[in-house]
């Protein structure tokens, strides 16, 4: 099971959409929350029915401007019981339909300061039990110790304090992870605030949990974090990928006449599914023919941009290199975009 938490830093813009859809399905996630959609409620419903059309979702727009937080699940892959809706926080019961494990959930996004994420602390302490296996993830706003910031205002206790006690306090510890670092970054300073953390009871009931920390590619400044749980990884065959721009080139609808009107006898569905098998064979040589590979070079600027805010994470002090990831994200995102028009 694999459960995914990302600061999206909003999703009004359709690629930023497409973006996150693609991520999700990408990394198959069972449940994710996104932090700072910046959405109305009839966008998401948009969103929901073009991206996650038999996904279910709760959020707390209602409760907080900007509206903070979405999340979302695949039914078909897991059981979700929302227990709470707060500013700071929605808690959650889950049930993964592979394992038969349960567990609490809860998606965080704190509050810019010290005295707004007050009440989040006292959230985390009313919900995270001590004999109950929870997992923490999301953006908290706040690090643990001082060097989880790099550039910018050193981190005082004031600062830390309510953090690490309400830690301390619930047994919250961080998962055994991989990838950045440093999980934000505005080009001047790097710091660590979006986490996924465990309690005791996590340990005590024999669970897994690993997460990866991955660059926050063309359209965030947030690293997303994906948590594997229990070691049930499950492979899905890839799907088949209609590209739109095929339907602007001069030559597509000359294809089609073509090479859909084959000869195959059987009832009105079978006879649609067999042509759309034999066509997919002639759009990928067309594909070739006509285009230059652009879901390669997206692919390739892609890996760039990742291996580039990577080493970011461990060179903190190259300022050259973090304008340099500004130049790739916009060039990055430009062949996404184009790969989806």
């Amino acid at each position: 099971m694999i459960v995914a938490t990302w600061n999206v830093r909003g999703m009004q813009q359709l690629p930023r959409q497409a973006a996150i859809a693609d991520f999700v399905h990408k990394h198959k996630i069972d449940v994710v929350g996104l932090l700072e959609t910046k959405l109305k409620k009839q966008n998401v419903e948009y969103f929901l029915k073009n991206k996650f059309n038999e996904w279910k979702a709760v959020d707390n727009f209602e409760l907080i401007n900007n509206s903070r937080m979405l999340l979302l699940w695949n039914p078909r892959r897991v059981e979700l019981e929302v227990v709470s809706v707060e500013e700071q926080a929605i808690h959650a019961k889950i049930r993964c339909l592979t394992s038969n494990n349960s567990f609490n959930f809860t998606l965080v996004y704190g509050l810019h300061s010290v005295p707004d994420r007050r009440p989040l602390w006292d959230s985390l302490i009313d919900h995270v039990l001590q004999d109950v296996p929870t997992l923490v993830s999301g953006d908290f706003n706040n690090v643990l110790s001082a060097d989880e910031r790099v550039g910018g205002v050193v981190p005082t206790e004031y600062e830390i304090k309510n953090m690490v006690d309400t830690c301390a306090l619930l047994g919250l510890e961080d998962i055994m992870s991989t990838g950045c670092r440093f999980t934000w970054t505005n080009r001047r300073t790097l710091s660590k605030i979006d986490r996924a953390m465990i309690n005791d009871a996590w340990f005590t009931k024999g669970y897994l949990a690993s997460t990866e920390f991955l660059p926050s590619g063309a359209y965030s400044d947030h690293s997303p974090i994906v948590t594997t749980l229990f070691g049930n990884i499950v492979s899905y065959p890839k799907p088949f990928k209609f590209f739109n721009f095929w339907l602007k080139h001069a030559g597509f609808n000359k294809l089609v006449e073509e090479n859909w009107a084959v000869d195959v006898r059987g009832k009105a569905q079978f006879v649609l599914a067999e042509r759309g098998k034999l066509f997919k064979k002639h759009l990928k040589e067309f594909n070739f023919k006509e285009f230059s590979e652009i879901s390669k070079r997206a692919k390739v600027e892609g890996e760039k941009l990742e291996a580039m805010q990577k080493m970011a994470d461990n060179n903190t002090l190259n300022r050259a290199l973090r304008d340099q990831i500004a130049c790739q994200k916009k060039k990055t995102a430009y062949l996404q975009n184009s790969e989806r028009d």
